[in-house]
């Protein structure tokens, strides 16, 4: 398959830009030994299938799919400070905020997507926890990191009323996307 007739697409919940974690990662960033790419917070989202390059058409089943979602809006409470690995401070390669809050919606969200969407190649996740990825450590010694992070506080409240299918273009600068399909629930 051409990849010029494909696009990089995931379905995400987007989050209100808020500045919080960008601020301190940014300072923390000063004295890091080593590298951080930080997620602007513009594109601040919660994935929930990601597809990788797919064809206008797959694009269209699954905008269909999304209109065929019945949901009802939910309150998300973003206050959860974690990384990826979770068990290894020392090798962690994401920096996330997680939900205290909504979470049980959010598997809810995923499972019934996910049932939807079985016509639909993508990568089944074997537990889906929902995370706002922050930054990402490219290479460096994180322990300090990790200790600092497990500290940070934020606590950022929001009404998940819509879901979106995104095209996803990497680019030097980072992530750009564009929305493709939105679903906007009851």
């Amino acid at each position: 398959m051409n990849h010029m007739d494909t696009d990089r697409c995931f379905i995400a919940v987007k989050i209100n830009p808020f500045t919080e974690a960008y601020e301190f990662l940014t300072e923390i960033k000063k004295n890091f030994q080593g590298k951080i790419s930080l997620t602007l917070p513009q594109n601040y989202h919660i994935t929930t299938h990601f597809f990788g390059d797919i064809t206008k058409p797959i694009q269209e089943t699954i905008a269909e799919v999304m209109d065929d979602l019945k949901f009802s809006k939910f309150l998300l409470n973003l206050n959860v400070p974690g990384f990826f690995p979770k068990h290894q401070p020392t090798r962690l390669r994401v920096l996330y905020i997680a939900p205290s809050q909504g979470e049980k919606e959010f598997m809810n969200l995923y499972d019934k997507l996910t049932t939807l969407l079985r016509g639909v190649k993508f990568k089944k996740k074997k537990s889906f926890s929902p995370h706002l990825t922050v930054g990402r450590v490219k290479y460096g010694n994180t322990s300090d990191l990790a200790e600092k992070w497990k500290n940070f506080k934020v606590e950022k409240i929001f009404d998940v009323n819509k879901i979106t299918l995104y095209k996803s273009i990497l680019k030097p600068s980072g992530a750009e996307y564009t929305v493709l399909h939105e679903r906007r629930f009851d």
